[in-house]
């Protein structure tokens, strides 16, 4: 049976950045086995299969939203929550007309398997959008036990006073997975960190379920980001940067777990690589109160890259 599908560039405007998605907007027939064979082929960080779902009636509008069904799927196993399908669904829905998103755009519930996520599209060009996307009442737990600074030097690759950050200290936060979140002096400790298998089944945070580290500077590439964000881990290659849209209810919950951050509305920039290794930039909005993340809103724009028909068994 044939399948359409298109790739798209998101958290960019610019070919060749931002994370590669493909997208397949209607893929029902699909069984788990043909989607797994299909991402795996496809071998990109994130194949997005989209299914009917009975449309929605918006609590303040009083009109039907339009809803679909997401599954996401890495080359090795499917994926409960991702920020980057997202933008690539709600592009690719927009670009090829199965929803109308011109002028102010549309509003879209995209339901993945962790639940329904209010989403809004813009078409701004044919082949260009603007997706955003909120999380309401994120929760997260708070572990302050990390690893001390000569097992973090050891487990990077780098110096003790690579961990330097003004104001921050690593700490491990769980929202849908555990990261452990730790602040860099500067662009250099990002770029140049490694990580070391063994000094890494040796330190403590295995036994804490961290499977992730988030390294962030407020150091950046781009005068427009405010932050930048490096993902590593036993299951990352050393030498991939790979996308980190999931880790942003983590990383807004990290930054609210401060006594110096302020109660209220927070919008920043959050920056992923550079222009040579696939620049992303995040727009994030973060409603925080005194103890938890109440809200966090991400958007960023995508660009249509590719069409292409794909034959699967029956």
């Amino acid at each position: 049976m044939e399948y359409q599908y298109y790739t798209a560039d998101v958290f960019t405007n610019q070919l060749f950045n931002g994370a590669h998605i493909a997208v397949f907007p209607q893929a029902k027939g699909l069984n788990n086995n043909q989607m797994q064979q299909i991402a795996r082929e496809l071998n990109l960080s994130e194949t997005v299969f989209i299914f009917p779902q009975d449309s929605e009636n918006n609590e303040h509008t009083k009109k039907p939203t339009p809803s679909r069904r997401l599954r996401i799927f890495s080359p090795h196993q499917e994926i409960n929550f991702a920020g980057h399908p997202i933008i690539a669904a709600g592009h690719v829905l927009a670009t090829t007309g199965e929803i109308t998103a011109a002028d102010q755009g549309v509003g879209l519930s995209l339901h993945q398997n962790i639940g329904a996520i209010n989403t809004h599209v813009r078409l701004e060009k044919a082949n260009q959008s603007f997706v955003q996307f909120s999380l309401d009442n994120i929760s997260a737990k708070i572990d302050l036990f990390t690893p001390g600074m000569s097992e973090l030097a050891d487990v990077l690759s780098l110096k003790e006073n690579a961990f330097k950050l003004k104001n921050f200290t690593p700490k491990i936060i769980t929202t849908e997975q555990s990261y452990l979140i730790i602040p860099v002096h500067n662009l250099d400790a990002i770029q140049n960190a490694m990580l070391d298998y063994s000094a890494w089944s040796r330190s403590s945070a295995p036994a804490s379920n961290v499977r992730q580290i988030l390294l962030f500077t407020n150091k950046t590439f781009s005068a427009q980001a405010n932050f930048h964000l490096r993902l590593m881990g036993p299951t990352i290659g050393q030498d991939v940067d790979p996308p980190v849209g999931s880790s942003i209810p983590a990383f807004v919950a990290y930054l609210n777990s401060f006594k110096t951050t302020q109660a209220g509305t927070h919008t920043f920039t959050i920056e992923r690589g550079r222009k040579e290794t696939r620049q992303s930039m995040l727009q994030v909005e973060a409603i925080l109160k005194e103890k938890t993340a109440l809200k966090v809103r991400v958007g960023g724009s995508a660009i249509s890259v590719s069409e292409a028909k794909i034959q699967v068994p029956v």
